[in-house]
């Protein structure tokens, strides 16, 4: 409905007109290409609309210039992905902000994330510790003896029991 009587063109904010011809334009030019790009839509009643287009040139035959374009509403995705982004930077003011030490762990024990207090801690940037085992992390290289107890109660932890460590330095 949205396309009866219409063109193709006349689906596409102003906004986003030009690189829209542009890709078409290249698709057009490049038998068998395919281009897929994002962009603002406009309803016949006006309202915008996210839209993920992909544009095909079939190369039926030298003569005859065959181009198929699906579009696809991607409004309610794009809502979410913006959700999920805003979720995350909440969830990281709180977590780099707390006092505590937090770390996060592959159930192998290496290091996924940490806090920003625990990194400050020792001076260290994410990317010291990221993917290391946690055990071998600078937190732990007091003793041996300390490591070890980490390392084992990793492996515990990992089984789905509940482990308390005391350590001092």
């Amino acid at each position: 409905e949205e396309r009866q009587g219409r063109g193709a063109m006349d689906l596409v904010h102003p906004d986003d007109l030009a690189i829209v011809r542009s890709t078409l334009a290249g698709v057009i030019a490049n038998p068998g290409s395919t281009a897929t790009l994002e962009f603002q839509s406009i309803r016949k009643d006006g309202t915008v609309w996210l839209t993920e287009a992909s544009a095909t040139n079939l190369l039926l035959d030298p003569d005859i210039k065959a181009v198929v374009i699906n579009y696809r509403d991607i409004t309610q995705r794009k809502l979410a992905e913006q959700a999920l982004r805003e979720s995350e930077q909440r969830f990281r003011a709180i977590y780099d902000q707390t006092y505590e030490f937090i770390g996060l762990l592959y159930p192998d024990g290496r290091l996924i994330d940490a806090n920003q207090t625990a990194l400050a801690f020792r001076g260290l940037r994410l990317s010291d510790v990221v993917e290391k085992p946690f055990w071998e992390t600078p937190w732990w290289d007091v003793s041996f003896e300390l490591q070890e107890k980490v390392k084992a109660g990793i492996r515990k932890a990992a089984t789905g029991e509940f482990v308390r460590l005391r350590a001092q330095h």
